[in-house]
């Protein structure tokens, strides 16, 4: 009877272990990241990965499509395929130039091909710059910073921004 009681315990309890390993979700991560190069080259990084529990692994060979904005053959930034890294790097092309200029505010969309009315994700940018310049007078020596936003075609100082140097 003892035995009968332990053995049923120890089923149990293997039992409980198994049904933890099958709950464990997996998710997909999709983000996209924008880089501005000295004020020349833009482009997009785009990285997709899988977390199942604790552990993160890229998720190699898939396509997306990237748009300026919105998903329209005309906003088309380009298509990528993911590495062995599970990122991809697309460059904004010149004919996006008129759109670029026309707001200072944009959104990069990022939807996998064929499902155009789902996005995958988007990431929302504000054009902005900081400007450093050292300063030398006499012996003292200053560093002059100054954070502006690009408004109405013009660079602007940035309202409520603090720097620490």
């Amino acid at each position: 009877m003892k035995n009968n009681f332990v053995l049923l315990i120890l089923v149990l309890l293997v039992q409980q272990a198994f049904a933890q390993k099958d709950s464990v979700v997996s998710k997909e991560i999709i983000s996209l990241k924008y880089y501005n190069e000295n004020g020349g080259m833009q482009y997009l990084v785009l990285e997709n990965k899988l977390k199942t529990g604790q552990k993160i692994e890229p998720l190699r060979n898939k396509t997306f499509q990237l748009f300026l904005d919105s998903v329209a053959a005309s906003n088309r930034i380009g298509s990528v395929t993911t590495d062995n890294e599970g990122k991809a790097k697309s460059f904004l092309p010149p004919e996006l130039k008129g759109s670029w200029d026309a707001s200072a505010q944009h959104k990069f969309l990022a939807v996998v091909p064929g499902k155009e009315d789902e996005i995958a994700t988007e990431l929302d940018i504000t054009k902005a710059k900081i400007t450093a310049d050292t300063v030398s007078s006499g012996e003292a020596r200053s560093i002059i910073v100054q954070a502006s936003k690009y408004e109405n075609g013009e660079w602007i100082p940035a309202a409520d921004v603090e720097m620490k140097v």
